[in-house]
């Protein structure tokens, strides 16, 4: 999980750096989060911080308000 301060820094991430590190780890599978639910929240990071994480535990950051931006994802899958 990468959390950044502006959705550019994210973009650029999203777009440049994460495609060229697939180049290295083919297999790597990425997608981005935009929106009101992009933000962790500080309850389930403290929960999480208290405990060894699972994935399963990752995804208690999730909510009903975070879809990843399809069109990226096609693009950056031709890629």
């Amino acid at each position: 999980m990468v959390s950044t301060a502006n959705v550019a820094l994210q973009d650029q991430i999203y777009s440049k750096d994460l495609p060229l590190l697939r180049k290295i780890i083919p297999d790597l599978r990425f997608t981005a989060a935009f929106g009101r639910g992009r933000y962790v929240c500080p309850r389930n990071l403290t929960a999480l911080a208290s405990t060894e994480p699972t994935q399963q535990d990752l995804l208690a950051f999730l909510d009903d308000d975070l879809t990843p931006n399809i069109r990226l994802n096609r693009s950056c899958a031709r890629r």
